[in-house]
């Protein structure tokens, strides 16, 4: 009897505490809800994507061949885009002096987006920089202006806005009227309104 009578009273001091489970469980709910709330902190600003173009990008040459640090290095805002020797000297040529007279003899130069392969076996001077321009899609990835005079139809459609109707339209205005001498001229070509104008004339640049 003394063991039964000691359950009853054990139980009855539970029995309150069921009620407070489920106002328990609620409680523990707003607070997660309000951490939450007050714990997200505001987005930073997107920053700019390759192919965003702004005042700081689009300087940017690749080096290749008889490098020892091969690869793709910008240019400094001051240096007005030409290759300059401390760019050449963190790419580490394998024969320095050949290098910087054969660069001497190609300044100025506009380089930002070409790529340069050196060949330090060559005996021909004149073959020891070869410079050639990159792909219009790796352009584009790095920000670099496309020279408008120079793309093809298929490179014309890498850009938004730009289907292959209105890319051969292009082509012919081209054919039809030599090159484009500035990007108001684009708008001469059917198809292409103040709209398209705004959202293209970024991504291009006119050959001197």
């Amino acid at each position: 009897m003394q063991l039964i009578s000691s359950c009853i009273m054990r139980n009855r001091h539970k029995q309150p505490m069921a009620p407070l489970r489920p106002a328990m469980l609620m409680v523990a709910l707003i607070a997660v809800v309000i951490a939450f709330v007050t714990g997200r902190q505001p987005g930073k600003a997107p920053e700019l994507t390759a192919c965003s173009f702004s005042e700081t990008t689009g300087r940017w040459v690749q080096l290749n061949g008889d490098f020892y640090h091969p690869g793709m290095y910008t240019l400094t805002t001051n240096s007005d885009n030409l290759l300059t020797h401390a760019v050449i000297n963190m790419a580490k040529p394998v024969c320095p002096d050949r290098v910087f007279e054969a660069l001497a003899q190609k300044q100025p130069l506009q380089i930002s987006g070409h790529q340069l392969y050196l060949n330090c076996n060559t005996p021909d001077s004149r073959q020891v920089l070869t410079i050639s321009h990159m792909a219009p899609s790796q352009m584009l990835t790095l920000g670099i202006p496309l020279d408008l005079n120079r793309l093809q139809a298929d490179e014309l459609e890498l850009l938004p806005g730009i289907g292959p109707r209105l890319a051969e339209r292009i082509i012919r205005y081209r054919q039809e009227n030599g090159d484009f001498v500035s990007l108001e001229a684009l708008k001469e070509v059917e198809g292409i309104g103040e709209k398209t104008f705004t959202l293209l004339s970024g991504y291009f640049k006119i050959s001197k």
